[in-house]
């Protein structure tokens, strides 16, 4: 059983491990099954003993997918309700049957943290709790071990995180997400609950081991070591290893940003460009890891990719050794240019240092309308190419549209709008498939900082948000 004082200790190291305050207003992740029953149970009890004025909202997501749910959803909200939980209910509404759905669990996923993203900001919930406990960590380790995850993916479920979907302003903060029950196995979850009375919720579909591949091994955690075809204790052992192992890695990349950088933060140029130099006796010396994985946590904010998420393992086990190939084994002085990530990747080696450079990759010309949109005039930000937040205030009642730079349409007659850009030798490489705002003709090039002499508006523009930075 979980004691209070247990439940405090785990509580706080969330936040020890995260960059923000410890929050004042919480929401908490309640599905009504034993695990989050007891996550809402211990918080309600945590408040009262140590943090009176602790806001506490739930949020239950009805997924429709069995047809006793919104009842059984009303019956969750009640319980906490009593507890001092501020209860919602959202319920799911999908384009078909749910059971028709071949990658429900997928589908179900996002849609889940994205009505959590909107009650959180609707609500202005500082934190989100979860109830994932050490045998989720354990279910997220067999199954990434089985899609053949990296070693960065097998470390599993972080104590502290982000709510994983992209935020809707530019400058809005990710919401917090945090797992203060991961130590626990669900053994000792389910017998605080009987301990203490709490009632809890089976929802059936949870334990059909043939609807998701979850639940089957969720049907063989359960069994004992001899009849399982998962031992758990080699598994903890495994995970633990790993853990060490992605630890260090980690600091060895925090280590080369500080190297290259300076600071581990990198400098985007307007453009959505970055450039950076590494010595050539650094580079052959790091292992790939280490350097796939600082490429990943830096790549994002010029990346158009929308599953940029999944795109690691194209780095560690094709572009990266391409790159040592290329430049140590084979000691090539030859420039090399490499396309991921959708990005264009120029590398070159001058005397003992290698230049890197990175840009968007060509967009194809039947592409370009696809990737034009419209936008706004009245100051409300619109991601553009999943790469540029743009923000535009005028008074105009023209249709004004963003596109990206294409020298065949927009060379001239940008500088027919800025004279004084006559003289830039390298407009179009300096503006290639950067946005440019359009009313009628061009009114305004953003990364230039130029808006028509004659047009009273106010244009502001930003890469997005490093999503991975400390992935």
């Amino acid at each position: 059983m979980i004691t209070i004082a247990q439940f405090q200790n785990c509580f706080h190291a969330c936040f020890g491990a995260t960059t923000v305050k410890a929050p004042r207003r919480l929401a908490i992740a309640l599905s009504g099954g034993v695990d989050s029953m007891c996550l809402a149970y211990l918080l309600s009890q945590y408040k009262q003993v140590y943090e009176p004025s602790l806001e506490l909202h739930s949020i239950t997501i009805d997924h429709g997918y069995r047809s006793d749910s919104e009842i059984e959803a009303q019956k969750v909200a009640q319980v906490v309700q009593n507890w001092g939980i501020l209860p919602s209910v959202s319920r799911l509404k999908y384009s078909c049957n749910p059971a028709k759905i071949s990658n429900f669990e997928e589908v179900a996923r996002t849609m889940r943290y994205a009505e959590f993203e909107r009650f959180c900001r609707g609500n202005n919930i500082e934190g989100l709790l979860v109830a994932h406990n050490l045998d989720d960590q354990i279910e997220t380790f067999i199954q990434r071990l089985r899609q053949n995850s990296s070693i960065f993916g097998l470390a599993g479920l972080k104590r502290a995180t982000t709510l994983p979907v992209a935020t809707n302003e530019p400058n809005e903060r990710p919401i917090p997400l945090f797992r203060p029950l991961l130590q626990f196995p669900k053994s000792e979850l389910i017998s605080t609950c009987i301990a203490n009375k709490i009632q809890w919720f089976e929802d059936s579909t949870n334990q059909d081991a043939n609807l998701t591949e979850r639940n089957f091994w969720r049907s063989e955690l359960k069994k004992p070591d001899d009849e399982s075809v998962i031992n758990r204790d080699q598994f903890l052992q495994t995970f633990s290893e790993v853990e060490t192992v992605v630890n260090e890695l980690r600091k060895k990349v925090k280590a080369l940003k500080l190297h290259v950088f300076g600071t581990e933060e990198c400098e985007y140029a307007r453009n959505g460009t970055l450039s950076f130099q590494i010595q050539y006796s650094v580079l052959s010396n790091l292992s790939a890891m280490v350097f796939s994985r600082f490429l990943f946590q830096i790549l994002h904010p010029i990346s158009a990719s929308r599953d940029y998420h999944w795109m690691y393992a194209k780095l560690e086990r094709h572009a990266v050794p391409r790159i040592m190939k290329h430049f140590v084994v084979s000691q090539n002085r030859v420039a090399l240019r490499l396309t991921y990530l959708n990005i264009l990747w120029n590398i070159e080696r001058i005397e003992d240092t290698l230049h890197f450079h990175f840009e968007r990759q060509p967009i194809p010309q039947n592409e370009y309308a696809h990737i034009s949109t419209s936008i706004n005039p009245d100051g409300k930000s619109t991601l553009f190419d999943n790469r540029f937040w743009i923000r535009l205030k005028i008074a105009t009642k023209n249709k004004v549209s963003v596109e990206p730079y294409d020298p065949k349409r927009h060379k001239k007659i940008i500088r027919q709008a800025f004279p004084e850009l006559k003289k830039f030798s390298n407009l179009s490489k300096s503006l290639k498939s950067t946005p440019i705002v359009i009313a009628q003709d061009i009114m305004a090039v953003p990364v230039l900082d130029k808006v028509k002499a004659n047009i009273p508006a106010d244009v502001e523009v930003q890469l997005k948000a490093n999503l991975f930075t400390n992935s």
